[in-house]
C-alpha cells in the first residue's frame, strides 16, 4: 500500500545558499498610468474573452470558420488589436487565453513577432493568468491545473522573458472558485485574482458591505500566511449598458459633432459618470475597474478604441469644471498595484471558504474527445520510446515489441490480451513508492502462467476477490467487490443507454446510507487536496436561500467525500470529478450520469443528451467505500493511503510476443530513483527544460497532525537520489518553474531538503549524467540455447524453456522498480480464468 494525498505549497530548504542580486529593471506591467489621488480613477480594461471551445471548436474559433454558429475568429482579433496598439502607445489590452495566442504566434513572421515583443515589454499587451486556458476550478485535479499553467507560463517565458509571465490571475468565466485553485495560484507567483461568477446573494451582500474586494485566506494547510487579493466584478465581465462598442454590439457609437441630430457624447458622458459613481460605492478605494470587452470582442479593435478615446477625452476634459472622474487605459496588474499603493488594502475583509454556488455544445465536446484520443496515441509513442531507452540501459539484446494501451479495458476489451498466445503487460507506476495492485486483464481462455519481472512464476490462482452483481434495470447495474486483505469495498457501476422513450429526463445518483449522526455536515476535497467543510442549508458568508434545496446543497468533489460523528467515519473515494451532497444525516449522494431532453437556457442552446453510436451514452466508473473509527477532522490514514493508491493506479500497456524464449529477456525493471523516498515524500514532476535544466517538484502529501509534536516534516536528500544523473546546482522556483524565490543563482550543498506542512518544492537544477555499466548484463548463452530444437511435448517444451531461463538468470542483474514488465504466457489447452 502507498501513502496519502498530495499537497502543495512553499517549503523550507535545509541547504546553504549563495546568490547575487542583479540591477533592477522595469517589467512592462510596471509601466502603469498616472493616478489622481483626489479623484475616482476609472481603469478601462480592454479585453476579449475567447473560450477555447464553446459553441464552436477550438480550431473553428481560431480560424473563424463555421459561421452558422458564430462569426468570430480569434486570429482576426489578435491581428486587429496588435495593429491598434502599434499606432497608439497609450492604449492597452489584456489577454488571457495563451492557447489561442500560441496558435496565432505560430502563423506570424519575425517582423510581427518583434512588434509584439515590443508591445509586451512596454506594457501595452498584458497577459493575465497565463495558463493555456482559464481552467475550471470545480472539477480538475490539482496536477492538471499545475500542468496547464506551467505549459502556458513556460511558453510566455521562452517567447518573451520572465516579465511576460503574469502576476495576477483572470478567472472571469469559470463556474465557481475553489480554495485549492487559489492556493496553487499563489504558489505560481499570482498575487491577485479577478473574477465575475459567484452566488447572486453573495454578490449583493458584498456590494452592500463594500467587500467585493477582499483578502482570500486560501492557503489552507500550506504553511504560508500569504493571502490572495481578490476583486469581484461589480456585474459581469461585459461593459455597462450603453457602452458596448464592439461591432457585434447594438449600442450606438459616440457622436461628438454637436450639429448632428445623433449627437450623444454629452449624454453618454453623464451616464458613464453616474455608472462609475454608483459602482464606486461598492469599493473601498478611489480605484474601480470598468471592463470594456466581452466574448470574442475586438475583431474590429479600431471601433472599440475610437469610441473609448472620445469618451475618455471628453470626461477627463470635464475635470477643469470640477469633475472628479479620471478615466485611464489600464490593465489588471496596474489596477492591482493601485490597490496596493492606496495603503487601504489592510481594510479589506478576509474570506476563508470558497466561491461555489462548463458548458459546451455536443460537437465541441466531441472535438475534445478527438484531441484527447490523439493525445493518448502520442503518449503511446512516448511510452514505447521510453521503454526502448530503458531496455538499452538494461543491456537488452532482444528487440522490444510494440506496446499498446487498451482504452476499453474497463469494458473488458483488450485486443492484445484476448488474441495473443503469449503477451507482456508493462506496468508504469507513477508514484514514488511501491504499489500492490490487482490487475484485471481480459482474456479469452482459461489457463495462464504468470511471471514477474524477474521471470519468476507468480501465484495467480485463488480466491483473491469476491464479488456480487446487482442489476437494477437492463441499463443500470453494479458489481460490488471485496479484495483479499483489503480495507475497502469497490463498487463498479455501468449506466446506459438511459431510456428516454417516456419523454422524461433522468439523473442517476448513488446513495450511501448509514446511521452516522453527521449533523448536516460533510467534507469534500478541493481539487484533490484541501478538505472543505460543507454544512447542509448553510453558507458561511451570506444568507442561504432554500429556493433550490437539492442543487443548492451539491458541491464538486474531485476524489473524496466523507462524513462522521464522534465514533464512526464513512469515506467514499471517486475515480473522477462528480457532484456530491448529504441531503440527510448519515447519507452521501453522488451524481453519476444524466440524460436531459430540454435545454436549461444557460448558454449552449441544446439539451444535455450525449450519444454514442447513435444511442445514449454508456458510462462506467468506480467508487471505493471505507468505514472506520473517526479521527479528528481528517480522513482515517488508511483512506488517505487508498486515495493516493487509486489516483496513481499503474498504467498498463500490452504487447504480443511471438517467441516464448524472448519473454525472459524482455522482462525487466527500471527505476529513476536509487532509493525509496521517506513516507509522505513524492516526486510529482521530473521534466527537462529547454535551457538544459531539469524541473523537479517534490511533494509532502501527508497532513500535519495538529496538537502533536509531529510537524509533518519530510527530509529528502537529493544527492545520489537519481539513478542516471547527479545534481550539481539547484535553483528554487515557484510552482510553474519561474520567478525564482531566491534571487540570482542558488547553489545547494546537497543537504537534505526539508518539506514541511504539506509543502512541495519546485526546483530547477543542472545535472551531470552518470555513466555506469549496464544494469542488465548481456545473456551470453541465451541465443545459442534458443537455437536448440524444441521437444515434442508441452511438458518437455516447458522443461527446456525453464533450463534456458535458469541459464539466463545467472547472467542477469536486474534494475530497480518503477516500470516493470509482467509476462503472461498463455497455455491454450484449458478453459476459463477468473
Amino acid at each position: 500500500m502507498m501513502n496519502v494525498i498530495l499537497f502543495v505549497v512553499l517549503l523550507h530548504f535545509r541547504v546553504s545558499v549563495n546568490f547575487a542580486v542583479e540591477a533592477h529593471h522595469y517589467c512592462g506591467y510596471e509601466r502603469c498610468p498616472v493616478l489622481m489621488p483626489n479623484m475616482l480613477n476609472v481603469h478601462l480594461i480592454c479585453h476579449s474573452h475567447d473560450d477555447a471551445g464553446w459553441l464552436k471548436t477550438f480550431e473553428q474559433y481560431f480560424l473563424g470558420t463555421n459561421k452558422t454558429l458564430a462569426k468570430e475568429g480569434v486570429r482576426f482579433i489578435l491581428d486587429s488589436v496588435v495593429s491598434e496598439l502599434l499606432h497608439d502607445s497609450s492604449k492597452r489590452f489584456t489577454y488571457a487565453e495563451t492557447s489561442f495566442f500560441w496558435r496565432w504566434w505560430q502563423t506570424k513572421n519575425d517582423h510581427i513577432r518583434h512588434i509584439v515583443k515590443r508591445l509586451v515589454s512596454k506594457g501595452q499587451l498584458e497577459f493575465v493568468g497565463g495558463g493555456m486556458v482559464q481552467n475550471d476550478e470545480a472539477s480538475p485535479h490539482y496536477t492538471a491545473i499545475i500542468d496547464q499553467m506551467t505549459m502556458g507560463h513556460d511558453f510566455l517565458r521562452r517567447t518573451f522573458n520572465e516579465c511576460a509571465v503574469p502576476t495576477v490571475s483572470w478567472q472571469i468565466d469559470t463556474f465557481g472558485h475553489s480554495s485549492e485553485n487559489c492556493a496553487l495560484f499563489l504558489q505560481m507567483g499570482l498575487k491577485g485574482m479577478f473574477f465575475a461568477r459567484l452566488h447572486y446573494n453573495d454578490r449583493q451582500k458584498r456590494i452592500q458591505e463594500r467587500s467585493l474586494e477582499a483578502f482570500w485566506d486560501c492557503s489552507g494547510t500550506t504553511g504560508t500566511k500569504e493571502r490572495m487579493l481578490t476583486s469581484v466584478f461589480y456585474e459581469h465581465y461585459m461593459p455597462p449598458s450603453r457602452f458596448c462598442f464592439d461591432a457585434s454590439c447594438m449600442d450606438d457609437p459616440i457622436v461628438e459633432d454637436p450639429t448632428s441630430p445623433s449627437y450623444n457624447i454629452e449624454d453618454l458622458a453623464k451616464a458613464f459618470i453616474n455608472v462609475s459613481t454608483q459602482q464606486a460605492k461598492a469599493f473601498r478605494t478611489n480605484n474601480i475597474m470598468m471592463l470594456m470587452g466581452g466574448d470574442f470582442h475586438y475583431m474590429s479593435a479600431g471601433i472599440w478604441f475610437n469610441n473609448l478615446d472620445k469618451l475618455m477625452n471628453y470626461i477627463n476634459h470635464m475635470q477643469s469644471n470640477g469633475n472628479k472622474i479620471n478615466v485611464i487605459y489600464s490593465t489588471p496588474t496596474c489596477y492591482y498595484r493601485a490597490l496596493k499603493k492606496s495603503g487601504q488594502e489592510v481594510q479589506f475583509p478576509v474570506k476563508k471558504d470558497d466561491f461555489f454556488p462548463g458548458t459546451a455544445k455536443q460537437h465541441v465536446t466531441n472535438d475534445y474527445y478527438r484531441m484527447l484520443d490523439n493525445g493518448i496515441m502520442e503518449c503511446q509513442t512516448v511510452f514505447n520510446d521510453a521503454m526502448k531507452k530503458i531496455a538499452t540501459l538494461n543491456g537488452s539484446v532482444s528487440p522490444l515489441p510494440e506496446q499498446k494501451f487498451c482504452p476499453l479495458i474497463n469494458g473488458t476489451v483488450c485486443d492484445v490480451s484476448q488474441h495473443s498466445y503469449d503477451f507482456i503487460v508493462t506496468f508504469f507506476n507513477g508514484f514514488s513508492h511501491s504499489l500492490q495492485e490487482f490487475a484485471r486483464i481480459p482474456v479469452s481462455d482459461s489457463d495462464y502462467k504468470v511471471y514477474d519481472s524477474r521471470y519468476q512464476l507468480v501465484k495467480s490462482e485463488g480466491i483473491w476477490v469476491q464479488e456480487m452483481r446487482q442489476k437494477f434495470a437492463p441499463w443500470l447495474s453494479q458489481v460490488v467487490r471485496l479484495y483479499e486483505n483489503s480495507s475497502f469495498i469497490e463498487m463498479e457501476w455501468t449506466i446506459g443507454p438511459i431510456p428516454i422513450d417516456d419523454g422524461v429526463s433522468k439523473e442517476i445518483a448513488s446513495r450511501f446510507s448509514s446511521k452516522i449522526k453527521s449533523n448536516g455536515t460533510f467534507f469534500t476535497d478541493s481539487n484533490g487536496r484541501q478538505l472543505i467543510k460543507r454544512v447542509r442549508n448553510f453558507q458561511p458568508t451570506y444568507e442561504y436561500n432554500d429556493s433550490e434545496p437539492v442543487a443548492g446543497n451539491y458541491y464538486p468533489v474531485t476524489r473524496m467525500v466523507y462524513l462522521m460523528d464522534d465514533s464512526v467515519q464513512m469515506v467514499v473515494l471517486t475515480d473522477r470529478s462528480q457532484g456530491v451532497s448529504s441531503l440527510q444525516d448519515g447519507c452521501i449522494e453522488i451524481l453519476l450520469h444524466r440524460r436531459l431532453l430540454y435545454d436549461d437556457h444557460f448558454g449552449v442552446d441544446e439539451a444535455l443528451n450525449e450519444k454514442e453510436s447513435g444511442k445514449g451514452l454508456v458510462v462506467r466508473g468506480r467508487h471505493w467505500l471505507m468505514v472506520g473509527k473517526a479521527v479528528s477532522d481528517n480522513p482515517i490514514p488508511v483512506s488517505l493511503q487508498l486515495f493516493m493508491q487509486k489516483f496513481y493506479e499503474p498504467i498498463l500497456m500490452f504487447a504480443p510476443v511471438t517467441n516464448r524464449f524472448a519473454l525472459g529477456a524482455i522482462a525487466s525493471e527500471f527505476s529513476a530513483l536509487s532509493r525509496p523516498l521517506p513516507p509522505c515524500g513524492h516526486v510529482l514532476t521530473l521534466s527537462q527544460l529547454l535551457n538544459g535544466k531539469i524541473l523537479l517538484r517534490l511533494e509532502n502529501y501527508c497532513q500535519r497532525k495538529s496538537g502533536t509534536a509531529d510537524d509533518g516534516s519530510v527530509l529528502i536528500d537529493l544527492q545520489g537520489l537519481f539513478t542516471t544523473f547527479d545534481v550539481e546546482a539547484i535553483e528554487e522556483t515557484n510552482l510553474t518553474g519561474g520567478h525564482l524565490k531566491v534571487p540570482g543563482n542558488a547553489t545547494s550543498s546537497h543537504s537534505p531538503t526539508e518539506l514541511k506542512d504539506l509543502l512541495w518544492l519546485s526546483l530547477a537544477f543542472t545535472v551531470r549524467r552518470r555513466i555506469e555499466q549496464n544494469c542488465l548484463k548481456q545473456p551470453s548463452q541465451l541465443e545459442d540455447m534458443r537455437r536448440q530444437p524444441s521437444s515434442s511435448t508441452d511438458e518437455e517444451n516447458d522443461e527446456h524453456e525453464m533450463a534456458v531461463i535458469d541459464t539466463y538468470k545467472t547472467d542477469v542483474e536486474l534494475c530497480r522498480q518503477v516500470v516493470w514488465s509482467l509476462t503472461v504466457r498463455f497455455d491454450g489447452a484449458r478453459s476459463s480464468w477468473h
